[in-house]
């Protein structure tokens, strides 16, 4: 055999020992990765079967199947203490710990390799806010709370037309031809009663049915005095003045006011005055005729109103006149 005979079985001999290493080197690789992986799976899931153990016991036995490790940060001793069954099989962390803690008060947090358990909010507040959450829907549902009621004069004689409105809002009404109205408002709100001539009112709703009598606030026209520089109350009042009823002016039988106001109010004049075609109107003078300082003229008041036509009224239709000498 030549030297490069011999020289080129050597070179593949070589050649045929390297591939064989190469592929005992991959096969080696590959299972190191394998075994890797599959040391990673399982420490990553878990398989437990465990009876009437507690809690506490379930986490033991967790760190002892793995390289996680529990941390308590707050006082939740009684509820490790509850005894419950496992048998879980090749689940994850997070699924045997979410079946551990399903009907308990733990809550937890995983960070790296640490287990973080702690107390969930206080039941207390959290029912209080899921009732707050679920009130609000609850309350709209209902229907609005609707205020009814009467509202009358002193005499108990309804009033029709009364403005009625909850304080500090839109909503409002009148009262009907008997009286009655209805508004729709909440408990606490104020309603405000308010009519021409009546004092307003305002009352604070506590029930369903708010019946009002409302106060007069009128003064009757009797009781004030109409002088030249405004009113003034009867009782205050110095000057001159002088009423006289229907009675009287229908006992002096006479077709005009003035003539029949003689004799009955002191210190006035009646004076027939000619005028064309023969006839005479009477008219009242004060003070005499030669008066300087003052009007000779008087301030009729006619049933409550100012009123200077006189001689076009019907004695009949006047219940009192008040003659004002100063006014």
């Amino acid at each position: 055999m030549s030297y490069y005979a011999i020289k080129k079985r050597v070179q593949k001999t070589r050649v045929g020992r390297m591939s064989r290493n190469a592929k005992f080197l991959l096969l080696l690789l590959f299972t190191s990765i394998s075994g890797a992986y599959a040391n990673s799976y399982s420490q990553n899931n878990l398989t437990l079967k465990m009876n009437n153990v507690s809690i506490r016991q379930v986490f033991n036995e967790i760190e002892n199947k793995s390289d996680y490790l529990f941390l308590f940060v707050n006082e939740i001793k009684s509820e490790t203490n509850k005894r419950i069954d496992v048998d879980v099989s090749s689940q994850s962390i997070e699924e045997i710990l979410n079946t551990i803690t399903a009907h308990t008060n733990i809550s937890y947090e995983i960070l790296g390799k640490q287990i973080i358990l702690f107390e969930k909010e206080n039941s207390s507040d959290a029912t209080v806010r899921t009732e707050s959450k679920t009130e609000a829907p609850i309350q709209a549902a209902q229907p609005p709370f609707t205020v009814t009621g009467k509202v009358t004069d002193r005499e108990g004689e309804p009033l029709i037309g009364v403005n009625i409105v909850v304080a500090n809002s839109s909503a409002g009404t009148v009262t009907d031809e008997n009286g009655y109205y209805s508004i729709q408002a909440d408990k606490g709100h104020i309603l405000r009663f308010s009519y021409i001539g009546f004092f307003t009112q305002e009352v604070v709703i506590k029930s369903n049915t708010i019946n009002i009598k409302m106060e007069d606030s009128s003064i009757a026209m009797s009781e004030l005095m109409v002088v030249a520089y405004g009113t003034t109350d009867k009782r205050t009042y110095t000057g001159s003045v002088a009423t006289v009823n229907a009675e009287s002016i229908a006992r002096n039988r006479s077709n005009n006011v003035l003539s029949s106001l003689q004799g009955l109010v002191p210190g006035i004049q009646l004076e027939n005055k000619s005028q064309r075609g023969g006839q005479s109107t009477p008219e009242i003078v004060i003070r005499g005729a030669s008066s300087i300082n003052a009007s000779i003229q008087p301030l009729y008041i006619i049933d409550g109103v100012p009123n200077d036509a006189m001689k076009h009224l019907n004695p009949d239709d006047i219940e009192s006149i008040s003659v004002l000498k100063d006014a």
